[in-house]
C-alpha cells in the first residue's frame, strides 16, 4: 500500500500550561507532531515570567517559529514524554482543527494533570495546524533518534500515569470521541441545569469510528444513544463540556450551549427500561467498545 502523503497526513498540536493564576508560577510550552494514531514528537519547557519570549502569537505562531522557541535551550525530557504519552492516551485520530469539544476536553485534560503535579491551579490553552508530509518529514529530520523510536508509543499508558513519583489521581480514557447532544426544545431540559447521573440521549456522527463500531455489532443502529452524564462543566461564558463513559476507557465528549434545552432525564425522574444499565445495552456498549480498541490495536500494530 502506498504510504499517505499531502496536507492533513500530519498535525501539530501547540500548547502552553500557565501555572498558578495567570501564569504568575511560569509557563510551560509543548509541541506534538502527530499523525496517523500516534505521536512522532513532543517537546515541552518551562518558562519563568522572567525567561525567554515566546514567538509572536503564542500558540498561535506558525510551526516553524513556535517549535524552534521550545527546542531553543533546553527542552524538558520528564515534561516532553509525560504530555507526550498524555496526549497519546487521549486518542489523536480526530484531533482537528474544526473538533472544538476534543480541543476543550484536551485542554482540561492537561490543566487537571499540570495541576496535580504542582498542587495550585493550572489552565491549559491547545492549538492545532495542519501539516504537509515534507513540512513534518523535515521536523522529524532534525530528531532522527526519536523518529526511529517505534517502541515509544507501547509505553505510553505508564508513562501517562505518572510523572516522576506523583501520580495521576484520575484514570484517563484510552479513547474519547466527539458527539452531540439531540435538541429538544419543546420537552428538553435546559442543558444549565442537567447533573451528573442524569440520562442524556447524544449522537455519534457518522463518520466516526465508533458508529462504524456499532453499527456492525447493530444493523439498526442509526446513531443515538442514551447515556448517563459522567461530568459537567464550564467551558466558556456560555458554553458546557459534557463527558459520557460508554465503557473501560472509551468516553465521549460534547460541547452545548448552556441555554439550549436538550433531550434528557433527570435522574430522579423515572428511566427508559432500556437505559445505559441495562444488561443488554452494557453488553452491546461494551462488545462495541472492545472490538473497536482489538482494531486500532492491530492497525497501529
Amino acid at each position: 500500500m502506498t504510504e499517505s502523503r499531502g496536507y492533513g497526513v500530519y498535525r501539530m498540536l501547540k500548547g502552553r500550561i500557565d501555572v498558578g493564576h495567570g501564569g504568575e508560577g511560569g509557563r510551560v510550552f509543548f509541541y506534538a507532531l502527530y499523525g496517523k494514531g500516534k505521536v512522532k514528537i513532543c517537546h515541552a519547557k518551562e518558562v519563568s515570567n522572567d525567561g525567554d519570549e515566546p514567538p509572536k502569537g503564542g500558540i498561535k505562531a506558525g510551526w516553524k517559529d513556535f517549535s524552534s522557541f521550545v527546542d531553543g535551550g533546553c527542552p524538558d525530557p520528564s515534561l516532553s514524554s509525560g504530555i507526550g504519552a498524555l496526549f497519546q492516551d487521549s486518542g489523536v485520530d480526530d484531533v482537528k482543527e474544526d473538533n472544538l469539544a476534543k480541543l476543550r476536553y484536551i485542554e482540561k485534560m492537561f490543566g487537571t494533570w499540570a495541576a496535580q503535579i504542582r498542587g495550585e491551579e493550572c489552565a491549559a490553552f491547545v492549538k492545532v495546524e495542519g501539516m504537509t508530509t515534507n513540512e513534518a518529514d523535515e521536523l522529524l529530520s532534525r530528531f532522527p533518534e526519536e523518529e526511529e523510536d517505534d517502541e515509544r508509543g507501547d509505553d505510553a499508558p505508564e508513562a501517562a500515569a505518572s510523572l516522576g513519583d506523583i501520580p495521576i489521581q484520575r484514570k484517563l480514557p484510552k479513547l474519547i470521541f466527539t458527539c452531540f447532544t439531540r435538541l429538544d426544545p419543546v420537552n428538553g431540559v435546559a442543558a444549565s441545569e442537567v447533573c451528573r447521573g442524569d440520562l442524556v440521549t447524544i449522537t455519534i456522527p457518522e463518520d466516526s469510528p465508533l458508529f462504524g463500531t456499532m453499527k456492525s455489532q447493530n444493523d439498526s443502529f442509526d446513531g443515538s444513544l442514551s447515556v448517563p452524564l459522567s461530568s459537567v462543566e464550564e467551558s466558556d461564558s456560555d458554553r458546557l463540556l459534557l463527558e459520557f463513559e460508554l465503557g473501560d476507557g472509551v468516553m465521549a465528549v460534547a460541547m452545548t450551549q448552556k441555554s439550549l434545552r436538550i433531550k434528557a432525564v433527570r435522574i430522579e425522574e423515572e428511566k427508559p427500561l432500556f437505559a445505559v444499565g441495562s444488561p443488554a445495552f452494557i453488553a452491546l456498549v461494551g462488545g462495541c467498545c472492545a472490538a473497536l480498541l482489538g482494531l486500532i490495536a492491530y492497525i497501529l500494530s
